[in-house]
């Protein structure tokens, strides 16, 4: 199963990305998440399927009885996930910054990322690691959902799993652009750049459209 575009990973090591040429090669089956992958890999072996991500709906679409941010000021704008490299930690400063009427919820590990200019922020909540069992209720919570990611060589190759996520309770999605996201453009708001996330998070925060 090939998730990811290693090449450009952080850290990745020659032998590794050698070792993951061999297995794809000599796999009676590979499956990829994204069609960036399939195009990578369908030459090296005759059996390879695009098999996109996908939400535990039932997990998140059930009643919700706790309400973990009654303490936090609405609207809330939420991101939970990895905080890595990809998260693109400058964009949610300045959307942050202006737009302070509004509370950014921040739900995750941080790996090699330096949080500092977001903690700096009073209406920024970091709440670090949380159970999946949480994050439903987390969720439900949320006004608006944001997919912060750089736009580089990983996220090219991404289908980020929150998206379906997100839009499993109908929630407003606003995200950089990523080309695996963008047959769904009927379902998000893909920003071209940071003054475009900023218009689009107007947009999404505003969204009153119950059949939608």
């Amino acid at each position: 199963d090939c998730m990811d575009e290693w090449d450009s990973f952080p850290g990745m090591k020659p032998q590794l990305l050698i070792a993951e040429d061999l297995l794809v090669a000599e796999a009676d089956l590979v499956t990829v998440s994204a069609q960036r992958l399939f195009d990578k890999w369908h030459g090296r072996n005759a059996r390879v399927e695009l098999v996109r991500n996908a939400a535990d709906f039932r997990h998140f679409a059930a009643l919700q009885t706790e309400h973990l941010l009654d303490d936090v000021k609405r609207p809330i704008a939420g991101y939970f996930g990895a905080i890595a490299p990809w998260f693109d930690i400058e964009l949610l400063v300045r959307v942050a910054s202006e737009r302070p009427e509004c509370s950014f919820v921040v739900i995750g590990g941080v790996f090699d990322v330096d949080m500092s200019p977001l903690k700096s922020l009073p209406n920024v909540h970091l709440l670090g690691q949380q159970p999946y069992a949480r994050m439903p209720a987390y969720l439900h919570d949320f006004d608006v959902c944001l997919i912060p990611f750089v736009v580089n060589e990983i996220t090219a190759a991404t289908d980020p799993v929150k998206f379906y996520e997100y839009i499993s309770l109908g929630k407003p999605v606003v995200s950089t652009f990523m080309p695996e996201l963008e047959p769904f453009g009927d379902l998000l708001y893909l920003a071209d750049d940071e003054n475009d996330f900023l218009r689009k998070f107007d947009v999404a925060l505003a969204e009153n459209d119950d059949a939608l």
